[in-house]
């Protein structure tokens, strides 16, 4: 399963990463799922059109699946990329200039944030 994840590397700036998280047939073979981890709190996040939120840091380690909407990502070593309904974000820059996030387009954005432990 591939996912984006934001990071801040040791040069001190805030990066993406495309990732694949492993998956593994079910005993029946009829399905893939992949490692389960440990979560702690969970919580939608609901912004209209137009929303932006300035440079932070994540606020701990966390899954983030947006629902629907669309959504701008942009960190500090200058990428920005169009996150979409459908979409996985694991957000790890919990230290450094973080990120910024704007909604674009006309629908609100839902985003599932999951916060992982460890």
């Amino acid at each position: 399963m591939k996912i984006i994840r934001v990071h801040h590397g040791p040069d001190g700036q805030t990066h993406f990463e495309d990732i694949d998280w492993t998956e593994t047939p079910t005993p029946s073979g009829a399905y893939v799922r992949t490692d389960t981890r440990q979560a702690g709190i969970t919580m939608f996040a609901i912004q209209p059109p137009g929303f932006f939120a300035d440079w932070h840091p994540a606020p701990s380690r966390r899954l983030v699946t947006m629902v629907s909407g669309t959504a701008e990502v942009s960190v500090s070593d200058g990428e920005t990329r169009t996150i979409n309904a459908g979409d996985v974000v694991l957000f790890e820059d919990i230290d450094g200039p973080g990120h910024t996030m704007r909604v674009i387009g006309e629908v609100d954005r839902v985003a599932l944030h999951v916060s992982l432990e460890g």
